[in-house]
């Protein structure tokens, strides 16, 4: 059953949330940490991710932490202490960033690349944008910084028949099913068929059917039915 206040939940969560509700689990010093970048260049990004690392209780100072080269080295003595023991580091809409990443040779990269490497892939990082994320794929492989990298993804939209099967069918294990059509059509519209947004959408409704269960009937055979 969702009520309003549940559509907006998951029709207006932010990437932060998602990225977050996946990956960021400070209890088992796990972090998670989304930037977004746009507009900003690799000075700007690199003082916005040292200001919510110190939020997250990662005692990063300013003093010192002026180049990507000293924020990785810092973030290494932070992994071999203890206090992390995993970090991803989601930067979104990357595409100023990149472009001038690009000018000074991907310098930045190999620093996030030592920092992976020197602590097993329990740093890892994730670069979203536009234009500049797939074209840089030619100039990072002049640098010999490509075979290092997994390839840029491009992520488009499903079909409309392959979003309404990835929606339902893993629901409808779940004992939940949806009758009316014009209710999973409103769904589809507002996650533009994107396979991650539907997703994170049936993972939050089952989240949210499991912390509310005893205000819920079930109906139809102990199955839910999804209404608006």
């Amino acid at each position: 059953m969702l009520d309003q206040d549940y559509h907006n939940k998951i029709y207006h969560q932010d990437p932060e949330c998602v990225s977050k509700s996946l990956s960021h689990r400070p209890r088992e010093k796990e972090y998670a940490v989304y930037i977004n970048a746009v507009e900003k260049n690799e000075k700007d990004t690199l003082r916005v991710i040292t200001v919510n690392l110190r939020q997250l209780g990662i005692t990063i100072s300013s003093s010192g932490t002026e180049t990507w080269e000293q924020l990785c080295s810092k973030l290494r003595s932070h992994f071999e202490s203890g206090q992390i023991k995993k970090l991803m580091l989601l930067i979104d809409e990357a595409d100023t960033f990149l472009r001038q990443a690009e000018k000074n040779r991907f310098a930045v990269l190999q620093s996030l690349l030592d920092l992976k490497s020197k602590t097993k892939n329990s740093f890892k990082f994730v670069f979203a944008g536009l234009h500049n994320v797939a074209r840089s794929r030619a100039a990072i492989e002049e640098n010999g910084l490509f075979p290092q990298m997994a390839p840029p993804l491009c992520i488009r939209p499903l079909s409309p028949s392959d979003a309404r099967n990835l929606l339902k069918r893993p629901l409808s294990y779940l004992g939940f099913k949806m009758d009316h059509l014009q209710q999973l059509e409103l769904i589809l519209a507002n996650t533009n068929y994107y396979p991650g947004i539907l997703h994170f959408f049936g993972h939050s409704l089952v989240e949210t059917v499991s912390e509310r269960y005893g205000d819920i009937r079930t109906l139809y055979d102990n199955r839910f039915l999804i209404i608006q």
